[in-house]
């Protein structure tokens, strides 16, 4: 069961691929990794295979937040899909069902992409969202990315008013 969402860089699945290898780091905890890259490309076989979660499921979009197929500069960019958000919920509750503590989420930064799925699962599955915010100050997810998970999963609370409701409370005057 799922008690802790924790979002983080890509370079810091990296590094713990790396002391995995190298003995230094050791999970007491069963973990299960959703990965999200965009043009630098998905984690690289030697990474994955050092690293010691029990699931992983990855993921191939852009951080970009309305339809579009060309920005003015060269290139395709793909847009997070009902296809990708029916995937990560899926994923989230066959992990839900066996002995996985923690989920971990990564993207290029980890600020809005893994952010915006991480805010998702938070709310998914019960956890508490004011900890969740407080662990990850730096965050500012994609609202795109939240609300179609949302949409899809039949959530109703609204991210907007959320995420509002934790700025009004942190500039309060008591």
């Amino acid at each position: 069961m799922i008690k802790k969402v924790s979002v983080v860089p890509r370079d810091t699945i990296k590094i713990w691929a790396i002391e995995t290898q190298h003995g230094v780091r050791d999970y007491v905890n069963k973990w299960a990794l959703i990965s999200i890259y965009g043009d630098e490309g998905p984690l690289s076989s030697k990474v994955k295979s050092n690293l010691t979660c029990s699931e992983y499921s990855e993921y191939f979009f852009h951080d970009i937040e309305t339809k579009i197929s060309k920005f003015p500069c060269k290139g395709e960019y793909k847009l997070f899909s009902k296809n990708d958000a029916r995937r990560i919920i899926k994923f989230i509750n066959d992990v839900q069902k066996k002995d996985i503590s923690e989920l971990v989420i990564h993207c290029h930064a980890g600020i809005s992409r893994s952010a915006g799925v991480g805010i998702f699962a938070v709310r998914y599955l019960g956890l508490n969202e004011s900890i969740f915010h407080k662990e990850h100050p730096y965050i500012m997810p994609n609202y795109h990315v939240v609300n179609l998970l949302n949409k899809i999963s039949g959530l109703d609370k609204s991210y907007v008013q959320f995420w509002k409701s934790l700025e009004e409370e942190q500039f309060r005057i008591y």
